[in-house]
């Protein structure tokens, strides 16, 4: 999709009489947006003239009237390899008194927004208003970071997992991780449910990169069910088959920005004595990405909503955010520690409706991924009212 910036303040702002101009038609990949601008000059009688540059493709102006009208196909340029383009238009209006003239330049932004959210692999009304507060902000792309099934990664509850995100398995734009609980059965049947489920997704289905956008993804898999029994055939831990393919996908990667993806994180808040203090999932996950060149990692299976900047051996940082979906009792954020509170779910499993069917109690949470020519936001956002506590902002030249 993309983006008109906003007409300079000596020129009328556009009337968007289509989609607004910073949203898709829901497809992510084609649609159309009308746009309608006066320039006026009052008290003269004459006609108005592009003097110099051109109006993005699609976009005209009446000589007689000053009405700049159009249609622009938010599935054409801009493009993830050229994400922004300038047009400097100068309009003259021409009379029997001294013409009057304005430049400005019209930018036209290729927006690309993603969901993540991770352990939502139940079947309840909270998930649902999840997935609606995800619909309201348009992603092309949604990625969910495991425990996709619960409560054992069976074939009869895949669906109650999967479900709510639908309407984005279905343009095979939902992309996914195992967690714990999706290998909880594999001792009864090796040949998981969600590898058969999502026959799309690119490799060996188990860890891959996805292109979208001006971002690559890279999903890769701790392999461990909620016994810690392993089932990667290619390891885990750095120096695996796994993580040297890591290591040559993210070197070979064109991408302006690059994000990481999997479950267990190895740097989060603690589970277990329900505060800041740091703990570590699985501390083999660690793979120094801030030296790969990664952006960003996002994580679950914490069953809390957290984020942190953190700084590898080398001295280089990256921001760490745990989205996970589900419902664990408050954490106690400690002001001096590492993390940041960014309202953690509360303990109550379902998500109870007043009598007008309004959410009370529960609060859950999912991250957006939103690029805008250099900038990347990521945002914690809130399920009820889709307002955001906290963001994270990477800037690449």
């Amino acid at each position: 999709m993309i983006d008109l910036l906003p007409l300079p303040a000596d020129l009328p702002q556009p009337v968007v009489t289509g989609t607004p101009p910073n949203r898709s038609d829901g497809t992510g990949e084609s649609g159309d947006m009308d746009i309608s601008v006066y320039f006026s000059v009052a008290g003269n009688y004459g006609r108005y003239v592009v003097t110099s540059g051109s109006f993005p493709p699609g976009i005209n102006m009446d000589e007689g009237s000053g009405r700049i009208t159009g249609q622009i196909d938010i599935s054409a340029n801009p493009t993830p390899a050229a994400p922004a383009i300038s047009y400097p238009v100068t309009i003259s209006y021409l009379s029997v008194k001294a013409p009057v003239s304005v430049s400005f330049t019209w930018d036209v932004v290729r927006v690309f927004r993603a969901a993540f959210a991770a352990d939502t692999g139940d079947d309840n009304g909270a998930a649902m208003y999840m997935s609606n507060s995800m619909e309201r902000f348009k992603p092309e792309l949604v990625l969910i970071g495991g425990d996709n099934n619960y409560p054992l990664g069976e074939a009869a509850t895949l669906d109650n997992g999967i479900d709510v995100y639908q309407r984005w398995f279905d343009r095979e734009k939902l992309i996914a991780c195992y967690g714990n609980h999706d290998l909880d059965n594999n001792l009864a049947d090796p040949h998981v449910p969600q590898f058969d489920k999502f026959y799309y997704l690119p490799g060996n289905r188990r860890y891959y990169s996805w292109v979208e956008g001006n971002i690559e993804f890279f999903c890769i898999t701790t392999g461990k069910d909620s016994a810690s029994n392993e089932y990667e055939p290619d390891g885990n831990e750095v120096g695996s088959v796994q993580h040297q393919w890591f290591v040559a996908a993210a070197a070979a990667s064109t991408a302006k920005f690059k994000v990481v993806f999997f479950h267990h994180g190895y740097a989060v808040a603690s589970r277990s004595t329900g505060t800041s203090a740091m703990d570590r999932d699985d501390p083999r996950m660690n793979w120094f990405f801030e030296e790969h060149g990664i952006d960003l990692v996002l994580n679950g299976h914490n069953h809390a909503t957290t984020q942190m900047d953190y700084t590898g051996p080398s001295g280089g940082t990256i921001p760490l955010i745990n989205a996970s979906s589900a419902v664990r009792p408050p954490l106690v954020i400690d002001p001096a520690g590492p993390f940041v509170d960014i309202g953690s779910v509360v303990l109550n499993y379902t998500y109870d409706v007043d009598g007008a069917g309004n959410p009370t109690g529960e609060t859950r949470y999912w991250c957006s991924l939103e690029t805008r020519g250099n900038d990347l936001t990521a945002k914690i956002v809130s399920s009820v009212d889709d307002t955001s506590p906290h963001q994270v902002l990477i800037t690449k030249p």
